[in-house]
């Protein structure tokens, strides 16, 4: 698990690996913690929060053949996250609300990508400058010309960038009863 540090830069951030304290793991793998331990694995639990980065490589299709390319992306606020579903959906009633999944995709990328890297030069273009977005006022409308014909690339990232930001199954155990002693009551 990659773990950003307070005062460092991204690149350092994202060379910076943070393992589970044992206590966690033991308690991910059902052991029961004494008291002690279990003190320990809460602290890791609800220390700090950190933003995860991580690279996201794609293929692109260029007149040339397939390119690849990697996104290096971080972690976005929930919060945000529904701001931007707010923003990029038409109606009030969440069941019949038409959503521009396009735009959306194209907001949520602009919203977390750091960099764009071309792996076979290690040429870097950063999204937000001048030089990528041209003369629309936004990366996100920018991201949504460069992949105007590759959409399904955007949306792709888009699924990754939430995935990071907590929104994914595989990341969450599936609920059980829990098992109670009843004590007199």
């Amino acid at each position: 698990m990659e773990a950003r540090t307070a005062g460092s830069t991204p690149e350092q951030e994202s060379e910076q690996v943070k393992a589970f304290p044992p206590e966690v793991e033991a308690a991910a793998a059902g052991d029961k913690l004494n008291g002690a331990e279990e003190s320990k694995a809460l602290e890791f639990l609800v220390g700090a929060t950190y933003r995860d980065v991580q690279d996201v490589r794609v293929q692109f299709a260029t007149p040339e053949g397939m390119k690849p390319l990697v996104f290096r992306v971080q972690a976005v606020d929930g919060r945000r996250l529904t701001e931007l579903e707010k923003e990029h959906t038409e109606g009030d009633n969440p069941l019949t609300a038409d959503a521009d999944t396009i735009a959306l995709s194209a907001a949520i990328v602009a919203e977390s990508v750091e960099v764009i890297i071309d792996p076979s030069s290690g040429a870097k273009l950063d999204p937000h400058s001048d030089r990528f977005r041209g003369d629309v006022p936004s990366t996100a409308i920018a991201l949504e010309g460069r992949f105007k014909y590759q959409a399904g690339l955007l949306d792709g990232l888009a699924g990754q960038i939430r995935r990071i930001s907590g929104w994914s199954p595989d990341r969450v155990g599936q609920a059980s009863r829990a098992v109670v002693t009843a004590s007199g009551n």
